[in-house]
């Protein structure tokens, strides 16, 4: 199992460096170190720095911890990660047509109760998780989110 986590630090590394360099070919408009306009390629350079940053320090820690034979996903962990998986790509499919607040608060929440944590810890992660990704999105970089049904 130590190869596959070493080949899968590896691919995470050369992802997140494969797409900082693309991001940085991304150009901003013109006067953006004026206008204090972040530009096109901000999040995603440093979304890339942050991917390979984080699997090469995994990736040394790999390297320098003693081989251990525990497995990588304990009996119990193999149900949470079935949830969090079927959770995922039922809110990619749910977002657009629920919008964004809706089936974020949705994923949010119902992902928390899935795993086993109380309603009002799952409401408020929600509620917290959810606002702070709208204010992100939507008030402070403006970016589009989809509407849904309901609108908003």
């Amino acid at each position: 199992m130590r190869v596959l986590e070493i080949c899968l630090s590896l691919l995470l590394v050369g992802f997140g460096l494969f797409a900082a360099f693309e991001a940085s070919k991304l150009r901003t408009p013109a006067g953006s170190l004026t206008q204090d306009i972040l530009g096109p390629g901000f999040f995603p350079f440093w979304l890339g720095v942050g991917v390979g940053g984080l699997a090469a320090v995994g990736l040394v820690d790999l390297l320098l911890r003693h081989r251990d034979d525990a497995p990588f996903l304990e009996p119990g962990s193999r149900t949470a990660v079935a949830v969090v998986g079927v959770a995922t790509v039922a809110y990619v499919l749910a977002v657009g047509v629920f919008g964004f607040i809706v089936a974020t608060f949705v994923f949010v929440a119902g992902t928390l109760v899935a795993l086993r944590q109380s309603l009002a810890v799952s409401t408020l992660a929600a509620v917290v998780v959810t606002g702070g990704l709208y204010l992100l999105f939507a008030r402070w970089l403006q970016v589009p989110l989809p509407a849904g049904l309901f609108g908003f």
